[in-house]
């Protein structure tokens, strides 16, 4: 029952849910899961984000050192790898932060050979080292995504297809293209609507790059619809930052 409460809590994070609505659901979630310090610390983790998505910084970080004070040593993948807490700090505009919180579980998962998790991993800590600048990087992991993804695992098919189309852009336009507006097209079968919205961001950054200003301006539009019902107001002021002038 723990288990299934704090799936609950991450649905309301990437769903439609919106994020206010999606914080008191994860607060109720972390009521029922008091019992189990494991289970308040994976509601946690999800409820940390909602506050980044709802531009309070300050509380997503306590939240997040919070579940880090209850997990401690707990040897546990969902718990090393710390998605959600990296999620907090692109949020926040530190992709060098979010890479550290991705690093030491990226590498216990490429030790132990374990494939679905180090699929959504190596995708997002590609993004944190493309928005360094480190591109080089980024294309490795972008690779090692794109090798272990399962077909069905959609969220990774949509982030190393948005990094690499951006990083191919300047060389190869066309096949930037391509690779984005697929990445586009998979997300829309999902109601993931952080993995939607995001691709579609990428997507707008590769019509720039491109110089097609109609197009990007179209994207970031529609990652603007999504991500206004979804409440996002952090990736919101992100994404409208692109819009051609």
């Amino acid at each position: 029952m723990f288990e299934l409460l704090a799936w609950r809590a991450s649905a309301a994070l990437f769903g439609p849910t919106p994020v206010p609505e999606a914080i008191r659901r994860c607060e109720e979630i972390r009521e029922q899961v008091a019992a189990s310090p494991v289970a308040e610390a994976r509601t946690l983790q999800p409820l940390a984000a909602l506050h980044a998505m709802a531009g309070e910084f300050e509380e997503a970080r306590r939240l997040v050192a919070e579940g880090d004070e209850i997990l401690g040593e707990l040897v546990d993948l969902q718990s090393a790898v710390s998605q959600q807490e990296a999620l907090v700090e692109m949020l926040a505009g530190e992709p060098a932060a979010a890479e550290a919180r991705l690093r030491s579980g990226y590498e216990r998962l490429v030790e132990m050979g374990e494939k679905a998790l180090l699929a959504s991993t190596s995708a997002m800590l590609a993004q944190a080292l493309y928005a360094q600048g480190r591109f080089d990087e980024a294309a490795e992991l972008c690779a090692i995504s794109e090798k272990v993804a399962a077909e069905e695992d959609l969220t990774a098919q949509v982030s190393w297809r948005g990094v690499r189309a951006k990083l191919l852009a300047p060389a190869d336009w066309g096949e930037a293209h391509r690779l984005a507006a697929e990445g586009v097209a998979i997300a829309e079968g999902t109601d993931f609507e952080t993995v939607r919205a995001e691709a579609l961001i990428d997507l707008a950054e590769v019509c720039l790059a491109g110089d097609r200003p109609d197009e990007a301006r179209s994207a970031v539009e529609r990652a603007l619809a999504v991500l206004e019902r979804k409440g996002d107001v952090a990736s919101a002021a992100r994404a409208r930052a692109l819009i051609p002038s």
